[in-house]
């Protein structure tokens, strides 16, 4: 009797290969929100806000209003913590070492003033992401 031969099994399942098509979909996606000129977001969220009192930030300016839709403001400057509008989370630890950078690369330069651009927090969130 000739034996009966199990037809060979695939390298990666459908399911392998559909995830991380999406990781893959969600990297670029992520790349093309920091990357854009000016980033892409959400303007004057309440969660930025929060978050910016935890690590001791605030918009350089303030947020544009009137004609078109609300963009993110693109620079933030150190401002100290303020613990009343402070809403501790991840999204505080997350944006911790980008102030904290900033502000060891102040020490170096003659500008008084710590100037973090948004474009750095999605910068640190995209490596995150992408480590994963």
């Amino acid at each position: 009797m000739a034996a009966i031969m199990a037809p060979p099994l695939s390298r990666y399942s459908f399911l392998t290969i559909v995830a991380f098509t999406l990781l893959a979909l969600g990297l670029v996606r992520a790349v093309l929100v920091v990357a854009h000129e000016p980033v892409l977001g959400y303007g004057d969220q309440s969660d930025m806000h929060r978050t910016a009192d935890c690590v001791g930030i605030e918009p350089l300016t303030a947020a544009r209003t009137g004609t078109g839709a609300p963009r993110p403001v693109a620079i933030y400057h150190t401002a100290g913590f303020k613990g009343s509008g402070c809403y501790p989370g991840s999204s505080a630890i997350i944006a911790a070492p980008v102030v904290l950078v900033y502000g060891i690369a102040s020490i170096a330069s003659d500008e008084p003033e710590i100037l973090i651009p948004l474009r750095a927090f999605g910068v640190f969130n995209l490596a995150l992401l992408g480590a994963l």
